[in-house]
């Protein structure tokens, strides 16, 4: 009997064998793994953050993992301006939106050093002075140290272009680079003194569904140097002008009904970046001093002009703004030919044209404006988010930002901002959004 019972025990002993040696391998595995935690880590919840020193992380250094992303505070430089903690704030805002996490925003003298930190500015981590050397003045850029990620330019004011860069590269690549990683080597420098960042944006006038403190939080999101406005009637303007003046803005632009009612095609701009030289509104017609309008449009139509000098370096240009008629293509070919002519009657140098034309690639208007010179920065931005995305929610793109010129207005990037705020969308129409180098 006992000789019948010899083969299973040894079978018994060897598969007992086997199984020690799995075992031990795969827990060596978990142990090396460069994408999950040692394991050695405790198995209780710390009651602390981690910090590095006391949790010192044995991943593979300078990467950030989506999964990680969660576990970020952003950190803003405690003596930064506001429109730098503005911007930090909605960046947090755009993270916990895009990644569906619950980063905090705090300031660097009020918070322990952690392993998991975007850092903001000129803050006081080691990880900010490591990046900033790196940093020409006038440059500003984002990119990993350590397992940090830097977002920072040479002064504050290049620091909100860093900022907007970074968020906005956390939308355009969230499905490539982010979500698996973010590496030193993605780091991104860019001369920002060039730089003039412009949105334009039809705010949806008389609607009860519009939606100031959506608008207004939107424009903040981005920060514009300068912003092109349409449907912007005097009870919008009212609101909007205090919003922004908040944050150092300044605009021009009339109504364009009887005594400057109605609604304006009006131009924000950084009154702490550009001086303003001269401005007009003109009415898109044979008779521009006065209120008139085409035979055959529905509304009276405008343009606002404003001829601007950068304070950084005194370089020279001038944004128009406008709002085409919704009527039909006939009236709208009007309205360009007199917008061309008197565009160019006020400047003979570089300028922009934002609005919203109520005409869309395939029209004959719009191949009206390429053949009178005009170039859609959309097309020409080096990066773009939504480059094809209609501007319109009811399902067109007719928002647009032209250049005119030698011309020295270069697109760097373009978005089609369509985030949701409190969860919606604030107009009827999405902004659009620009940076352009004026060099």
């Amino acid at each position: 009997m006992l000789k019948y019972l010899r083969i299973p025990a040894l079978i018994l002993a060897l598969l007992v064998l086997v199984c020690c040696f799995f075992a031990c391998d795969g827990a060596n595995t978990d142990a090396t793994d460069g994408t999950d935690e040692p394991t050695n880590a405790p198995t209780e919840a710390p009651t602390e953050k981690p910090t590095e020193t006391d949790a010192p992380d044995t991943r593979e250094p300078n990467i950030v993992f989506s999964e990680d992303f969660g576990k970020y505070s952003v950190i803003v430089d405690d003596a930064s301006g506001g429109e730098v903690k503005t911007l930090a704030k909605n960046l947090t805002d755009t993270l916990n939106s895009c990644w569906k996490v619950t980063a905090t925003l705090v300031t660097d003298k009020n918070t322990e050093a952690s392993a998991y930190e975007i850092l903001v500015g000129a803050t006081d981590r080691p990880e900010t002075a490591t990046f900033r050397e790196k940093l020409k003045d006038g440059e500003c850029g984002f990119g990993v140290v350590g397992r940090k990620i830097v977002i920072l330019g040479s002064e504050d004011q290049y620091t909100e272009t860093a900022v907007v860069l970074f968020a906005n590269f956390v939308l355009l690549d969230k499905d490539v680079t982010v979500r698996k990683y973010m590496t030193e080597k993605s780091t991104k420098i860019v001369d920002a003194t060039d730089m003039i960042s412009v949105m334009s944006y039809n705010v949806k006038v008389g609607n009860s569904d519009n939606n100031p403190a959506g608008v207004t939080t939107m424009i903040r999101n981005y920060m514009p140097d300068l912003l092109g406005v349409q449907e912007a009637d005097g009870e919008w303007m009212s609101v909007l002008n205090n919003r922004l003046s908040k944050n150092g803005y300044a605009y021009v632009g009339i109504g364009r009904d009887s005594d400057g009612k109605g609604e304006r095609s009006a131009i924000f701009y950084r009154a702490d970046k550009f001086e303003l030289i001269e401005s007009k509104t003109l009415w898109l017609s044979a008779t521009p001093d006065v209120v008139s309008r085409v035979e055959g449009a529905l509304c009276n139509r405008i343009v606002t002009m404003a001829t601007f000098k950068r304070l950084s370096d005194g370089k020279v240009f001038t944004h128009a703004n406008t709002h085409l008629d919704h009527s039909n293509s006939d009236v709208r070919s009007q309205q360009v030919t007199y917008l061309d002519r008197y565009i160019k009657e006020f400047t003979d140098g570089e300028f922009i044209v934002t609005g919203d034309f109520n005409f869309q690639p395939d029209n004959r208007v719009y191949a009206q404006m390429m053949s009178l010179g005009y170039e859609n920065c959309a097309q020409l931005a080096d990066y773009a988010r939504g480059r094809e995305d209609n501007t319109f929610t009811g399902g067109s793109m007719i928002d647009f930002c032209f250049r005119y010129g030698n011309t020295e207005f270069d697109p760097y990037f373009y978005a089609v901002c369509d985030e949701l705020i409190s969860g919606k969308t604030p107009s009827d129409h999405h902004a659009v959004f620009f940076i352009l180098e004026l060099k």
